[in-house]
């Protein structure tokens, strides 16, 4: 269901109605009609996502879509033809990329021992401990299967910086059905807002010093 971009309560939704393997949940949806009622039941009528939906709203949405895919990928499996790969082109169309796979806090815990270790005259704590999510990011780069791509300033985000944005964005209350949606599919990214860059020192200083820790933890420094 990752592959489809299926957030893990719609996932839990669908294992609960017994959808247990990629056939049973293939030949139950024998027409599209069966599907556009199913993707209805499950992201409006049961969920109770859908105060002050329409229709057209979760049906157009990003999790309709990734359940759609999910009916495609289930009938290829089930049919043994296997997930067809997806094109460079395609890959590039996307608007957002899937969130890496999060780190462990034993993993995190051995990497900040051996960044001790090798870097002792260095302060880690929670201004200079990257978040979870840009940890994740980095490491994935360092992957031997994958390449150093381009990481936005606005992600340089620290622990403490993390946790602030976070609980800033738990006080909001008026949200649109988009960004509810939104939320749904993809992991909303810590990031620093982008009028927060100016020309001081010392807050270029620390976002040098946040990427550099964090290749370091990861392995990616000398």
């Amino acid at each position: 269901m990752s592959e489809a971009g299926i957030a893990q309560p719609i996932a839990d939704a669908i294992l609960a109605r017994g959808y247990a393997s990629a056939s049973l949940f293939s030949y139950a949806m024998t027409s599209a009609a069966q599907l556009e009622n199913f993707i209805l039941e499950v992201l409006v009528t049961v969920e109770a996502l859908g105060n002050g939906f329409t229709a057209l709203t979760v049906t157009t949405s990003p999790m309709a879509a990734g359940l759609r895919r999910l009916q495609w990928d289930a009938w290829a499996l089930a049919q043994g033809a296997g997930i067809p790969a997806q094109t460079g082109t395609i890959q590039e169309l996307a608007w957002t990329d899937a969130p890496p796979p999060r780190l462990s806090a034993e993993i995190m815990r051995n990497m900040k021992q051996t960044f001790q270790t090798n870097y002792p005259g260095e302060v880690i704590d929670r201004d200079t401990t990257p978040s979870v999510r840009l940890w994740s990011t980095v490491y994935q780069f360092l992957r031997p299967e994958n390449v150093i791509r381009w990481l936005p300033w606005t992600q340089l985000v620290c622990e403490k910086k993390s946790q602030e944005i976070v609980e800033a964005r738990a006080h909001r209350h008026a949200r649109s059905d988009l960004q509810i949606l939104t939320q749904l599919c993809w992991e909303d990214v810590p990031q620093l807002d982008e009028s927060d860059l100016r020309p001081n020192p010392f807050f270029i200083s620390q976002l040098q010093a946040i990427r550099r820790n964090t290749f370091a933890l990861c392995g990616g420094c000398h």
